[in-house]
């Protein structure tokens, strides 16, 4: 049996081979629950395994050369990381599912090995642990968060830092049987920044095409290893997974005008004979309206939650730009500006979500209303036909 690379070692256990704070986790826990929930996880057979990996190791001219390996086995893993440790590099890993709720394309093992050699930190587990196969009831409104900065010595006086979370987005699934066309799904994200010209690592789970396509493009930039410059990255995440949330609320705005409609101009009148009358309304109407509001109460939440996490990351990188060299001046300004944008189209995206509930609420009261009078109209009539 031939020798595991010292890169690997310990690999079984992780992430209790790593040197991670008690006061940060519990790595015991961490590694039992990873176990208990990698069939869930991973695919079971290297031969599903779609490992991508991007890297951007030199700088020729204006711009970086792209490297891009797909990787389905240890070995070739082992192989391909034996380039990690060029300087100012920028390293991407995908890691793919199948579809939305389906395990990742990645197997147990050469997960376990690939977040050893990278020395990822063990909350990146909160964020995995929020997808795979719906064997269970599962977390669709929990976000993840954890970020943690490292002062080290360095000429540039930059510090290191790790983050990563996870951020809702919907997209059009395609699916002609359902009569809604977007689905809620997400990505997760976790980013390691070395000051001692080690690589910057990037880690993306189930990434949308535009995002990779962007995300690449970004990083053949020269100064993609600066550590404040990072910041525009992730707001670029942000940027690219909320393309379709306007579309979206504006397919919500026309069902609900749909309901509206129904509600503010249906007929009520006495009926002559008993099921005779004009009455547009029904209990099914009161129904659409109920999945409708709960629907809107979903959306607003995760947007309000994306919203948080950006949030949380401006205020990350406003500590980095105060302790990170002078002479970024400019990166900090684009850098800032880029994640309050985000906010703001989050934010924005909300409030006509906040509209809409309200509207909704009155709407239902008059649906209400409406089959209300009906019944008590032909109550009235049945009563009053009996006494002749």
């Amino acid at each position: 049996m031939s020798q595991e690379p010292d890169v690997f070692s310990g690999w079984q256990n992780y992430p209790r081979n790593l040197q991670i704070s008690a006061l940060d986790a519990d790595t015991d826990q961490c590694n039992t629950r990873l176990k208990e929930d990698a069939t869930r996880l991973f695919v079971p057979s290297e031969d599903e395994c779609e490992l991508r990996m991007q890297s951007f190791p030199r700088q020729i001219g204006p711009c970086r050369d792209l490297e891009l390996t797909e990787v389905a086995t240890s070995e070739a893993l082992a192989e391909r990381l034996k380039e990690f440790k060029q300087e100012n590099s920028v390293w991407i890993f995908e890691i793919a599912q199948l579809y939305s709720w389906g395990q990742f394309l990645i197997t147990e093992e050469l997960f376990r090995k690939l977040v050893t050699a990278l020395k990822v930190h063990s909350r990146f587990l909160d964020v995995v642990h929020t997808f795979g196969e719906r064997a269970a009831p599962v977390e669709e409104s929990y976000a993840a968060f954890f970020s943690k900065l490292y002062r080290e010595p360095s000429p540039s006086l930059s510090c290191s830092y790790e983050i990563t979370y996870n951020v809702k987005y919907v997209a059009r699934h395609g699916r002609a049987s359902q009569h809604d066309p977007f689905s809620i799904r997400q990505t997760g994200v976790y980013h390691k920044f070395q000051a001692s010209s080690e690589p910057n690592i990037w880690l993306l789970l189930h990434p949308p095409e535009n995002l990779s396509r962007r995300f690449a493009q970004a990083c053949t930039h020269p100064q993609a290893s600066e550590p404040v410059a990072q910041a525009r990255y992730h707001a670029l995440v942000f940027h690219c997974l909320s393309d379709n949330w306007r579309e979206y609320v504006n397919y919500l705005e026309e069902t609900f005008t749909t309901s509206m409609d129904r509600g503010c101009f249906s007929n009520l009148s006495e009926p002559s004979e008993v099921g005779e009358g004009m009455n547009d309304v029904s209990f099914g109407d009161i129904r659409q309206l109920q999945i409708m509001t709960d629907k809107l109460e979903k959306l607003k939440h995760l947007l309000e939650l994306n919203s948080s996490t950006c949030e949380r990351l401006q205020t990350l990188f406003d500590r980095i730009a105060f302790g990170s060299a002078t002479g970024t001046d400019q990166s900090v300004r684009e850098g800032d500006d880029n994640i309050k944008n985000c906010i703001f189209e989050l934010d924005r995206h909300a409030s006509r979500l906040k509209t809409l509930l309200k509207r909704a609420g009155g709407i239902k009261s008059m649906v209400i209303f409406h089959v209300h009078s009906f019944e008590r109209t032909q109550l009235k009539y049945i009563i009053r036909s009996s006494t002749y």
